[in-house]
């Protein structure tokens, strides 16, 4: 071969397109990189700026023109900032119109960045104290926040593949309605998550779909929970408990954010049949799940604890415990810690000083307000219990003052009581206004009394409080 045949070469020899696709590469290297570089500057300045923010969003949308797979990404992370952004600047319809434009493109993106981002979005509006939004200069637009979830659910229907998605949101919408005290429609709600759970199986039993209904029943339980005590619904109440008893016991991973709330109605359940050991038992699960959850809810529920434990004259202090040790040095739990010191030392003056003392709040708690009878109760009588022991005889004026209370009939009533409940034995006479214990030879004789016959002398010691009280009022 010739040196000039050496360096001949025909065009098939040159890849023309070579430089063009390289060019075009390039190019989309530079609108990727700045299509970045807007969204996170925006990010960065969101919080002083977030005006320019918007615009720099805006800027990443605009950018985006081929909208491939990967600017799909940044067009749908852009617009969940400025749903956010528009909502806390109360620009209504920017709001509506980017959110609806972000779940245009839920099928665009993967299904972990479609859940994060609705879920994030769904989140930060139902807990903003912004309960409306306005346009400026025009009320006609405002937008509600039932109207966001309105919009989601919508957009997600049934038989979308995102059921699990859908089922949140309503969750999310029952636990807003809970918040705002909208009983009639978390009715709504709680019935169209169960209707969400069946099955058509041609009646009204509740079939649950295995892969979704384990997820979220005890979430709706809960709700369900929170509307029977809000609208005093007992009987329902502790029907739906039991049901969660028998769900929860099956449930290998439980929630302690939905525990605590249920194992705090168990609770309730027990105070108000007078089941005082189970109801501490439930009362503690509660505040161990809260304190677990991190739910501030948990000092309010350690004082249920005590007000339980006190109730049933229980030996343990709860407060011997490692988890109820942390809170201690708080204000509110100073005040239980001082009454249960002075309940185990049967001060029940001090009990009452600090029952009253604005300073600890604890008369502002109905719930607590609801027992303090019973409270003052047992602590006077665990108090005259004491102070009759070393006495054969002694007067009831000077009980009365003791125990801190301004009538003898009070006195009187709960010598009564010790006596019914066998852990006292004595006679009152109300005509001396003197207590006297039985003697040691006469002790133990009325231990085979019939409970019948000791309402006998109940009814003998009332029916002299008459007479009595008829004598003074002629004499």
């Amino acid at each position: 071969m010739s040196e000039s045949e050496e360096y001949e070469y025909s065009d098939e020899d040159f890849d023309y397109g070579s430089d063009a696709e390289e060019a075009g590469s390039g190019a989309e290297d530079d609108l990727m990189i700045q299509i970045e570089n807007n969204f996170y500057e925006a990010e960065d300045i969101k919080r002083d700026n977030p005006e320019r923010s918007l615009e720099l969003f805006e800027k990443v949308i605009s950018t985006a023109k081929e909208q491939t797979p990967e600017q799909f990404q940044w067009i749908f992370k852009a617009l969940e900032h400025m749903v956010i952004l528009n909502f806390s600047l109360g620009h209504s319809e920017k709001v509506l119109e980017n959110y609806t434009k972000l779940l245009s493109y839920t099928n665009k993106v993967t299904r972990n960045e479609c859940n994060d981002a609705i879920g994030n979005i769904v989140d930060h509006i139902g807990h903003s104290s912004n309960k409306k939004l306005q346009t400026i200069g025009d009320q006609s637009n405002d937008v509600s926040i039932p109207q966001i979830y309105g919009i989601t659910l919508n957009a997600l229907k049934p038989g979308s593949n995102n059921e699990r998605l859908r089922m949140s949101i309503y969750v999310k919408l029952g636990k807003f309605y809970q918040r705002e005290k909208d009983y009639q429609n978390l009715e709504k709600t709680v019935k169209k998550l169960y209707q969400a759970l069946k099955k058509d199986t041609g009646n009204d039993t509740v079939s649950i779909d295995q892969g979704i209904g384990e997820a979220f029943l005890l979430d709706i339980y809960a709700l369900e929970i929170s509307l029977c005590e809000a609208l005093n619904r007992k009987t329902k109440l502790k029907e739906v408990y039991n049901k969660i008893i028998a769900t929860s016991s099956n449930t290998a991973i439980q929630d302690p954010r939905i525990m605590g709330n249920i194992h705090e109605t168990g609770g309730k359940i027990c105070m108000e049949e007078g089941r005082w050991s189970d109801a501490y038992e439930e009362f503690f699960d509660a505040f161990r799940n809260y304190q677990e959850a991190g739910n501030s809810r948990a000092r309010q529920c350690l004082k249920y604890v005590v007000l339980a434990n006190m109730i049933a004259l229980k030996d343990i202090n709860p407060f011997d415990s490692r988890e109820a040790k942390v809170y201690k040095d708080d204000v509110e739990i100073n005040a239980m810690v001082e009454l249960r010191q002075a309940f185990e030392n049967s001060d029940v003056k001090r009990f009452e000083n600090v029952l009253n003392d604005e300073r600890y709040g604890v008369t502002k708690d109905e719930y607590i307000m609801r027992y303090v009878k019973r409270l003052l109760r047992n602590i006077r009588s665990e108090v005259l219990l004491k102070i009759v022991q070393p006495y054969r005889r002694v007067t009831l004026a000077y009980l009365t003052k003791q125990v801190n209370v301004e009538k003898v009939e009070e006195v009187e009533s709960l010598l009564v009581e010790l006596i019914l409940d066998e852990k006292l034995e004595g006679q009152i006479d109300q005509i001396s206004g003197v207590f006297s214990m039985s003697s040691g030879k006469n002790k133990g004789k009325n231990k085979g009394v019939s409970r019948a016959a000791k309402y006998v002398a109940l009814n003998d010691w009332s029916s002299c409080l008459e007479k009595k009280t008829m004598a003074d009022m002629f004499n």
